[in-house]
């Protein structure tokens, strides 16, 4: 590694070329990790990849046999350690507040598998990991399952980690001197076999251990990779081991399958579609396998799959496309299935799209569905016209408080009374409105009432107050205006009003007023309110605190005028001549307003 000037180059031994620049500031070797080779993996030739900080809380990780970025790790905290594993597969790094994270370059995934990390290393040779956290030695045997976590406790702090002549030990600071914990061996070589691809030798290792959590781990990572690399024979084992019977039975018959193959062609049988599409059906890429039989024309083979699975949709459609002379069986096949599972909504479906629309409409009912059955009923008017079925759905409707519905239904075969009674009962009042306009004007008043209760009630005043005034409900229409604290269309709404009982409106309005110091606007409402209710000493506040402000303001003509409604109050005369030192007279013709506050 040669650093010089904030960029940072490698160059292999016994080779003149730079594998690669960066440019960082970090040099720490906690802080940068190499790997060039160091494992031999399946199907990889040159694993050079290089792990380093851009900053404080940002990792890159570069593939510096192809020139290009991997993967970059945004944090929340500063990095203070990190370091990939041999095959360049994996990167583990920690934090300043000791938290520990794994990162699993190919698919980008972030795991904590840390919040309290003092000590963390690969082991040698392997993708073992070995941690402490706190009084806890941790170990993960299998790192694909980080979850799968081995611990032992700790008397002291782990201070190195060595793997010599096929034994690997821990060594723990315990103070006054030290101890070693040998790791499991067996275990580790499992990891190591795994990378080298020789899945019999880690079969044969695992068949030696108890089923622990960890065990478990390593056999479903087994099962995983023979599965991807075509082992099927290995795959079998390893679901047998996880008391997978169903996938047993499916690999087992998959194996037999491929080996008479091989047998009947003297070929690779697991190069055959049809063992090609079974191991995509256990993937579940069930369009994958459907392109292996197709290749083929194996119609009636891609059917039976379908079957097989319960896809009764995509087998109908492969027959469909492919015009199977079986298709009407089929259906029949697939409507009996229906009927016998009583999936009732799908064998609806079913009818629905074969024009047998009474049958669906009573697959629907039975379903428990009866606003679907309105729907289909409404969009054709051949079902409409059968009372039996309406009464049949609109009873339904009803029962399960589908008001609307059941008065869209109502309305469609021009039974008027029946769909208002719905309508209001399912508060549809937009509908009831338009439908009384037409067959029943003298209801319009009460139902625009019932509609702004309605919205009152669920606390949509300003809504509401457009349908009292259609109503005539004066009251209430303030009411919601003032609720909603429209206090201009409020005014407009008692301004029309003559009868005294809207005098405490206008005193509400004015103490709004009165609080925003629109002292004018509120004396006014006060003037208002007084002509159709009594309330002259609240007005007498109001006009004197209006006095007040229009002297502040050197409008003396406006305080003069407010003054003659309060001449007669001989309270208010004792006030202004305690406040000014003056009489009340005096008031009016003083040059400047500043005098009375000086």
């Amino acid at each position: 590694m040669i650093f010089n000037a904030g960029e940072l180059s490698l160059v292999e031994y016994e080779n003149n070329e730079i594998l690669g620049s960066v440019r960082t500031e970090f040099m720490n070797p906690h802080l940068i990790s190499v790997r060039l080779n160091e494992r031999k993996q399946r199907g990889v030739e040159d694993s050079k990849k290089l792990a380093y900080l851009i900053d404080l809380k940002t990792i890159a990780i570069v593939d510096l046999a192809g020139g290009y970025n991997l993967g970059t790790i945004n944090h929340d905290s500063r990095i203070d350690w990190l370091e990939l594993n041999e095959t360049g597969r994996k990167l583990l790094y920690r934090d300043k507040k000791l938290r520990l994270h794994l990162y699993d370059i190919e698919s980008s995934v972030k795991t904590t598998l840390l919040t309290f990390c003092s000590y963390v290393q690969w082991v040698p040779g392997s993708d073992v990991v070995v941690a402490q956290n706190r009084a806890n030695l941790c170990i993960w045997y299998s790192i694909d399952s980080p979850e799968s976590t081995t611990m032992f406790p700790l008397r002291g702090d782990v201070v190195d980690l060595v793997r010599v002549d096929g034994r690997t030990e821990v060594t723990v600071s315990e103070g006054v001197g030290t101890s070693g914990y040998t790791l499991d061996e067996g275990l580790i070589e499992f990891g190591t076999a795994v990378d080298d691809g020789d899945y019999d030798r880690a079969t044969a290792f695992l068949e030696t251990l108890d089923m622990l959590p960890e065990t478990e781990a390593m056999w479903k990572t087994l099962s995983k990779l023979s599965l991807e690399a075509g082992q099927l024979h290995i795959a079998e084992r390893c679901f047998a081991a996880l008391g997978d019977v169903s996938t047993v039975r499916f690999l087992h018959h998959t194996n037999h399958l491929a080996e008479k193959v091989s047998q009947d062609t003297g070929g690779d049988g697991f190069g055959h579609y049809q063992v090609q599409a079974r191991l995509a059906v256990l993937d579940k890429n069930f369009k994958l396998a459907e392109m292996f039989y197709t290749e083929q024309n194996a119609t009636d083979e891609v059917i039976e799959m379908y079957q097989e699975l319960h896809m009764w949709e995509e087998c109908l459609a492969v027959a469909e496309a492919k015009a199977h002379p079986e298709l009407d069986a089929l259906r029949r096949n697939y409507y009996r299935w229906l009927m016998e599972t009583a999936q009732d909504e799908k064998a609806g479906e079913m009818k629905e799209r074969e024009g047998d629309f009474q049958g669906a409409i009573s697959l629907y009912l039975k379903a428990g569905l009866p606003a679907k059955a309105a729907r289909l009923a409404i969009s054709h008017p051949d079902v409409t016209s059968n009372s039996d079925a309406v009464n049949r759905i609109t009873a339904a409707l009803i029962k399960g408080e589908f008001y609307e519905r059941a008065g869209d239904l109502y309305d469609k075969i021009g039974n008027n009374q029946r769909a208002l009674e719905c309508y209001r009962r399912g508060n549809a009042f937009r509908k009831a409105v338009e439908l009384s306009r037409l067959s029943f004007p003298a209801e319009v008043v009460k139902l625009e009432e019932a509609w702004g209760d309605h919205l009152v009630q669920h606390k949509h005043m300003d809504a509401a107050i457009n349908h009292f005034i259609e109503a005539g409900s004066s009251m209430k229409a303030i009411e919601a205006a003032v609720g909603a604290r429209q206090w201009k269309k409020a005014v407009h709404i008692l301004e029309l009003q003559e009868d005294s009982s809207f005098g405490k409106y206008y005193l509400k309005i004015a103490q709004h007023y009165a609080s925003l110091q629109d002292y004018q606007f509120a004396a006014e409402c006060k003037a208002a309110g007084m002509r159709i209710s009594t309330s002259k000493s609240e007005s007498m506040v109001l006009n004197w605190k209006r006095m007040e402000c229009t002297l502040r303001g050197g409008r003396i003509g406006v305080a003069s005028a407010v003054m003659q409604t309060l001449h007669g109050s001989v309270v208010v005369k004792r006030e202004l001549s305690r406040k000014a030192k003056l009489s009340i007279y005096q008031l009016i013709f003083i040059p400047s307003p500043m005098v009375l506050w000086s």
